[in-house]
């Protein structure tokens, strides 16, 4: 549920993050769930096939309008 709240947190600011973009802002994601933060950064494997899609979807945002460099 974690991973879903912060693809939805993107989608829902998409337009406002393509306007950073011009400003070089840093955006950074937070969550309680020490065990989504793990699987965001690489460190911990993603288990469930749906977890693994919601991950490629933030990724795959992300890089479109290329705001980040690590979460």
């Amino acid at each position: 549920m974690e991973m879903l709240a912060i693809y939805f947190a993107i989608v829902d600011n998409l337009r406002a993050f393509k306007k950073l973009k011009r400003a070089r802002q840093i955006i950074i994601v937070r969550s309680d769930s020490k065990s989504t933060i793990e699987q965001l950064n690489e460190k911990t494997e993603i288990k469930y096939n749906l977890i693994q899609r919601i991950y490629n979807s933030i990724k795959r945002m992300l890089d479109k309008i290329y705001i980040y460099d690590s979460f």
